[in-house]
């Protein structure tokens, strides 16, 4: 044993030139090395500190919880990335305790990996931070009961927690009970109650959470909020009951389901041009999602109507709407619209043709494909070979 110690110290006097290769025959030393990787965990190099933290993690030691939990808070972020991967690594209470306090960290890598951790080892610790005096730990602690454990016995803390005194806190809860809502209905109802709190911010993420759940449930809820006194949250409930998804282009996100079209269509017809765009995207979203349901008479003459807006923005939409419309009766107001003054407006009005594959629509698109700007004339030379080889078929 005395040899043994002796060849742990001749080691750790080897660090400051042997670096992480004294690291690693510390490691292969076992057990007994553990105290002597301790120590590593507080040299004044940061990489040998995070080998040391590596190195804990491989040999699954409980006794290194306690320093590991240290360096969790390490000034530099690869030790404290390495610390926290290590004590999820160990086993015993000790390290359990330790990524529970990690929960408390300044760095939010940091708590998020220990949230991540406690997901797959001990809920109970996970759950008991919900109620944490910490809000920076209850939100850490939302994160990994939401995103990594779907955890359906926290949904009625998560519910309180929307109520709770911070925002960060309440912010997590929504998107906590978002993440269950697929799983399990009663994270959908807190959403859906979530629309009538007090906090604009909570409602709008609410609406906002809800398009990506994309429940029929939440239809009539979503369509209440259309009316809310806030701007943004009646835009987010726009966008929940269909818009492009944010995080793929091209791909549609929201609800999309048809008994929202009334409600939309008004708002195309109300005042403020911003939720007029966003109520007509919704609509191209809803009418491609559904385009043999049963839609609104007034829908095609409003589209056509929204084509002449004042505003550009509301006109490109009323033209990508108008085509998923799939209504024959469009196609003379979008071929107009090929020569609108804004290039999205004759781009939008060429990629509509294109869904109608209406053959009257073949000469104007010849010519706007010598459009001056290039994605008005790429669109139109697509919309052409799609309406020819439609014909050919």
């Amino acid at each position: 044993m005395e040899n043994r110690e002796r060849e742990i110290q001749n080691v750790l006097n080897s660090l400051p030139t042997q670096s992480l290769n004294a690291v690693n025959r510390l490691r292969q030393m076992g057990p007994p090395a553990v105290p002597a990787l301790v120590v590593a965990l507080k040299h004044p190099d940061p990489v040998i500190r995070a080998g040391a933290a590596r190195a804990l993690a491989r040999m699954k030691e409980p006794g290194g919880a306690p320093a590991l939990a240290a360096a969790a808070d390490d000034p530099e972020s690869s030790v404290r990335l390495a610390a926290v991967l290590a004590l999820a690594e160990i086993p015993g209470l000790a390290a359990v305790r330790a990524l529970a306090e990690a929960l408390h960290a300044r760095h939010g890598l940091v708590r998020d990996c220990a949230a991540r951790a406690l997901a797959r080892r001990s809920l109970a610790a996970l759950r008991a931070a919900l109620c944490d005096p910490d809000p920076v730990a209850r939100a850490a602690a939302a994160h990994g009961l939401g995103y990594y454990a779907r955890d359906r016995v926290s949904i009625p803390r998560l519910r309180a927690l929307l109520r709770d005194p911070s925002a960060d806190v309440r912010r997590m809860a929504v998107r906590s009970l978002a993440w269950i809502a697929p799983r399990h209905a009663p994270a959908l109802d807190a959403l859906l109650e979530a629309l009538q709190h007090e906090d604009e911010e909570i409602r709008a993420m609410a609406a906002q959470c809800l398009g990506r759940v994309g429940s029929p449930a939440a239809v009539d809820a979503l369509v209440s909020s259309l009316r809310d006194p806030s701007k943004r949250v009646a835009e987010a409930a726009i966008r929940a009951l269909g818009a492009e998804d944010a995080e793929a282009p091209g791909r549609r996100a929201g609800v999309g389901d048809g008994r929202a079209l009334p409600a939309l269509l008004a708002l195309v017809r109300g005042g403020d041009p911003d939720l007029r765009a966003a109520a007509l995207g919704a609509l191209a979203h809803i009418l491609a999602a559904e385009p043999d349901g049963p839609h609104d008479p007034a829908t095609l003459s409003t589209l056509l109507t929204a084509l002449a807006d004042p505003d550009p923005r509301v006109r490109a939409a009323a033209a990508a709407a108008a085509g998923e419309s799939r209504d024959p009766a469009a196609a003379a107001a979008l071929i107009q619209a090929l020569e609108d003054p804004a290039w999205s407006v004759r781009a939008s009005a060429a990629s509509a043709l294109a869904i109608l594959a209406d053959p009257s629509a073949i000469p104007a698109l010849e010519a706007a494909r010598q459009d001056p700007d290039l994605a008005v004339a790429r669109h139109a030379e697509q919309a052409l070979q799609q309406i020819r080889s439609r014909r050919g078929a």
